[in-house]
């Protein structure tokens, strides 16, 4: 099991309490006329000041694992297991804070992440999170990542009122009222398959579709939003073939798509290395459909590069924020600026890991929810105020793209692959369905 916090927490400084004083500014013995009058006097004055007191601390309002100087918050991730490169997400959330923290943390509270192992294997996330809750009394769960893990505990943070913030799938299940503690920043996988789909109808409405997709949630998730954003066009998708996430290898799959000789294929994986495969066979078959990527496993240094980058030219795929690892980018100031917080917090990590990406991104988001929460970090203050995002854009988000309401991010750009970067080939599209 894997533990990791920031920081050590502060000791708690402990003071005399109000009756304390009360007691020792009237412990003088029997007091004359003058006196007993100028003690009623700062007694008054007293009980005004402790009624002030009162006040303030009424205003205050906080879930476990909130005090005046921490907040602690909980999350869990596949440090081990078939998706163990996403745990890089873990590592950002921790380097993010470690930021806040040295910056004075946030309204003068210093921030505490827990993050445990889950394996990727959803049994162990609900064990994780239980113990999270219920042993470590942490505020809220933070980030914590998989279709899968989080499947596994969304009936319980729900059932307990425990918030999810930010949560890291894009699961359309999740998006619904039936979990109404779980709070998204990820473009749900519905909204990813819309905007890809659009450009499909604009450019080519006959092409005929085929999709190799990882057997859960996740896959099943960009398949069925394909078909249906194709609605009449449905049945140009002429063959799906799933793959399991500790399969060695897709070859058997995509030698069973090539012989259809569609146009398109679509690939829905969150590990990068059947992407990679599916990219590298097609190419040794003499099979070239236009691949169509999803945007965790779209990066040219771990994905394409391994199939092959001359083997991904004309790959469309959709995106909502810049790639630090692009060579062109390395001028932007957004771009310098995360490779500055890389160097200094996660020294030595492989910047091509699109992992280390997102958590600068929401680092903000949180930043911003825990500044405007204010004294009042009770959950279902919380819950309110990550719910009504001002109108902002942030660091790495694409020109012309925003949050507003909810943090879910519903604009993106289509991008086309030109054998060295991805190049913008649209205006900003929102999703709608």
């Amino acid at each position: 099991m894997i533990q990791t916090s920031l920081r050590q927490r502060l000791a708690s400084l402990t003071g005399r309490d109000d009756m304390t004083r009360k007691r020792e500014l009237f412990a003088f013995g029997a007091p004359s006329a003058t006196a007993s009058r100028r003690q009623a006097l700062l007694a008054s004055a007293v009980g005004l000041l402790l009624l002030a007191g009162g006040a303030a601390a009424s205003d205050k309002k906080y879930a476990p694992g909130v005090t005046d100087a921490e907040i602690v918050m909980g999350q869990t991730m596949p440090y081990s297991g078939p998706v163990s490169f996403a745990s890089a997400n873990g590592v950002g959330d921790m380097a993010f804070l470690k930021m806040l923290n040295e910056q004075g943390g946030i309204n003068g509270r210093k921030l505490k992440l827990i993050s445990l192992d889950d394996g990727y294997v959803p049994p162990k996330a609900l064990e994780q999170t239980r113990k999270l809750v219920e042993q470590d009394n942490v505020a809220f769960i933070y980030s914590s990542l998989g279709t899968g893990p989080i499947s596994a505990t969304a009936k319980y943070l729900t059932d307990r009122k425990v918030p999810h913030l930010l949560f890291n799938a894009g699961t359309d299940k999740f998006y619904s009222s039936e979990f109404p503690t779980l709070v998204p920043y990820f473009p749900r996988y519905a909204f990813q398959a819309e905007v890809l789909t659009r450009w499909i109808l604009k450019e080519k409405p006959d092409a005929k579709i085929v999709c190799l997709y990882q057997n859960d949630d996740f896959g099943r998730n960009f398949v069925d939003g394909l078909k249906r954003v194709l609605g009449a066009k449905a049945g140009n998708v002429i063959k799906e073939v799933s793959f399991e996430v500790r399969d060695p290898s897709v070859d058997s799959q995509v030698i069973s798509l090539a012989e259809t000789k569609a146009d398109i294929i679509m690939v829905a994986s969150v590990p990068a290395r059947p992407v990679s495969q599916a990219i590298r066979k097609a190419a040794d078959l003499g099979w070239k459909p236009v691949f169509l990527l999803m945007p965790v496993t779209n990066s040219v240094e771990t994905v394409l590069r391994a199939g092959g980058l001359e083997n991904a030219v004309g790959a469309i795929s959709a995106a909502w924020m810049k790639d630090p690892s692009d060579p062109g980018l390395q001028n932007d100031p957004d771009v310098k600026a995360w490779n500055a917080w890389m160097d200094k917090y996660i020294p030595g990590a492989d910047k091509r890991n699109n992992s280390y990406h997102f958590p600068y991104l929401k680092g903000w988001m949180l930043k911003n929810i825990l500044e405007r929460a204010g004294n009042d970090l009770s959950r279902e203050n919380l819950l309110k105020v990550a719910n009504t995002m001002p109108k902002m854009s942030l660091p790495l988000l694409l020109d012309g793209i925003t949050i507003e309401g909810t943090p879910e991010l519903r604009t993106m750009r289509i991008i086309r692959f030109n054998g060295t970067t991805w190049v913008p080939i649209s205006d900003p599209i929102t999703a709608t369905q």
